[in-house]
């Protein structure tokens, strides 16, 4: 198993951040 360099998890934290977006304006609205 490869392991995950910082930029692997940050751009997987902001595909994650990405989609939330919407979900969290929907909400707050």
């Amino acid at each position: 198993m490869s392991k995950l360099t910082k930029e692997d998890v940050l751009q997987v934290s902001q595909e994650i951040i990405n989609d939330a977006i919407p979900v969290i304006k929907d909400i707050v609205r």
